[in-house]
């Protein structure tokens, strides 16, 4: 299953850096309702805020990510907790 994540996580960096509908769709299905997270600049935001952003043109060349760790939730069936570092480039 950590192999599985860390994919997951490869193709979501991928995919915030490449925009457009099939990002948006791939978000849209993938992301649960209740997302919330936290940029490096501390902005929190969760899922609409999230597919707002994907609207405009990414502010980075690349993304990276980077200390990828996860936690499975007991009080919560069939989640994670994923931390990780997003690198990027401008």
């Amino acid at each position: 299953m950590e192999a599985d994540i860390v994919a997951l996580n490869q193709q979501i960096a991928v995919l915030e850096q490449q925009r457009g509908g099939m990002a948006q769709h791939f978000f849209t299905k993938l992301l649960s309702d209740q997302l919330l997270f936290r940029r490096a600049n501390g902005k929190v935001m969760g899922k609409a805020d999230f597919l707002k952003s994907l609207r405009a043109p990414s502010p980075f060349t690349q993304y990276s990510v980077e200390q990828l760790e996860m936690a499975q939730l007991a009080e919560v069936e069939k989640r994670v907790m994923v931390t990780l570092l997003m690198r990027t480039e401008d």
